[in-house]
């Protein structure tokens, strides 16, 4: 069971808005400690990341089976991890990686 391409594109897209999202709440809860911290800016287009992810799940979760489409979860963690290695200079050691390696070859194998 192969995913079609544009669904692939998809799929990865909701990965990389999801990641973006969590980068972006990530940004606007640094720091706070009340409530009025977090309505800033990058709470709000963290939030708005998530919208965007969301409505790509339900329209591929309409075409493309559960069990071939909720692996590209774990396409997030790799970006989301990538993202807080360069955009907020977070420390990943060696291990962490090949893990991430590893479940991400496994994605390929499961989406072609």
């Amino acid at each position: 069971m192969a995913i079609k391409s544009s669904f692939l594109f998809l799929l990865c897209l909701a990965s990389v808005l999801s990641a973006l999202g969590q980068l972006c709440l990530k940004l606007g809860a640094s720091g706070g400690d009340k409530l009025g911290d977090f309505i800033n800016v990058y709470v709000f287009l963290g939030f708005l990341f998530y919208g965007g992810c969301a409505v790509l799940w339900v329209y591929c979760f309409s075409v493309v089976p559960l069990v071939l489409a909720f692996p590209f979860t774990i396409l997030t963690l790799a970006l989301t991890m990538a993202a807080g290695l360069f955009f907020l200079g977070e420390q990943v050691n060696s291990q962490y990686w090949l893990g991430v390696v590893f479940v991400v070859i496994g994605l390929f194998f499961i989406s072609y």
